[in-house]
């Protein structure tokens, strides 16, 4: 019996590693959602400031910033990342990393896109 169990205990330990080291279930519907609805207001956010800093360039308006094209191109990275990355690749902490940058990204290309208005 004594082995039975050590046998069966074992089986569950090395179920758990597996799950632990394969990410388990991945990320959490709630997470995931999060994710999604980020992603969706940083793509409609990224568009109209790449659209109006492109018009204000173009027109004169505003002259070109490198700091508030990095984080054009940041935002377009992360965009892109999250388009190409199935949720089953996904753990619970990558997901919360990236919802971070798109709301990090998001406050700094509107601080960013302010300053050069108000110049």
């Amino acid at each position: 019996m004594k082995k039975k169990w050590i046998a069966m205990m074992t089986a569950v330990l090395m179920t758990m590693t597996l799950l632990t080291v394969c990410g388990g279930n991945g990320v959490s519907d709630k997470t995931y959602e999060t994710l999604q609805q980020n992603w969706k207001s940083l793509t409609e956010f990224y568009n109209e400031i790449a659209s109006a800093y492109n018009t204000a360039t173009s027109n004169g308006e505003i002259e070109r910033d490198e700091t508030l094209e990095g984080f054009m191109n940041d935002a377009a990275d992360v965009l892109e990342e999250i388009q190409n990355t199935p949720r089953a690749d996904l753990t619970e902490e990558k997901a919360i990393e990236i919802n971070d940058r798109m709301i990090r990204l998001q406050e700094d290309l509107a601080g960013a896109f302010d300053v050069n208005l108000v110049e």
